[in-house]
């Protein structure tokens, strides 16, 4: 969501097309922009401004700029994982059945076989990772943190940065879009619901805006 919002943004035209296949690089999403795949959404991101001369962050000061690259980072190299540990690693059957995943496979027994291997590759690359290592509490407490900080930085403010949305805002809402309406008991949903209110104000206000 946070690639295809980011092409809302910035009002340019996309085809959807739906497939099973990963990128070259075992990735999605990824796009064929001008013949060539182009796998990772920060990649095709930086790829499109470049194309398109379109960015808006040029709305902001550089400073201003580095804190939603900050925030990117952070928000999907350390909390985005936690939501991925309890949703593939412990609560895999309650998230297939949440999406009706099973309508969306050719094979019943392919998602049969994705939902019995799934929660053991999540847990083993999270272990080889780091967080596995630590109690589950301990897990959502890392997420905690970082959703509490997250809405510190927001504050008052229509948007993370500003008045005008940003690639960061796109960012926020694909991945927290996730904690607060896959309904699978997430507990960093409960932590956005009771100490992050603006955050979900966020997660609502890009929604009305580009999602309407």
């Amino acid at each position: 969501m946070k690639l295809e919002t980011w092409l809302r943004m910035n009002d340019i035209k996309y085809e959807n097309i739906f497939t099973l296949k990963f990128s070259r690089k075992g990735q999605i999403p990824y796009i064929e922009f001008n013949g060539e795949e182009i796998p990772d959404s920060n990649i095709i991101i930086s790829t499109l401004k470049k194309y398109f001369n379109k960015d808006p962050e040029d709305a902001y000061s550089k400073r201003e700029a580095g804190i939603g690259h900050t925030v990117i980072t952070m928000l999907e190299n350390h909390t985005t994982p936690t939501g991925f540990d309890y949703r593939y690693g412990h609560h895999m059957p309650e998230f297939l059945e949440c999406l009706q995943v099973a309508k969306f496979y050719p094979s019943g027994n392919g998602v049969k076989m994705w939902g019995m291997i799934q929660p053991y590759g999540t847990r083993f690359r999270s272990y080889l990772q780091g967080t596995g290592r630590h109690e589950l509490e301990e897990i959502w407490e890392f997420a905690r943190k970082d959703l509490v900080a997250i809405s510190e930085i927001l504050g008052d403010k229509p948007f993370l940065l500003g008045d005008t949305p940003s690639t960061v805002d796109c960012a926020l809402f694909g991945h927290l879009a996730q904690f607060l309406y896959i309904d699978i008991g997430f507990p960093q949903r409960e932590v956005l619901v009771k100490e992050c209110s603006n955050l979900v104000a966020l997660v609502e206000r890009m929604k009305e805006k580009f999602w309407p």
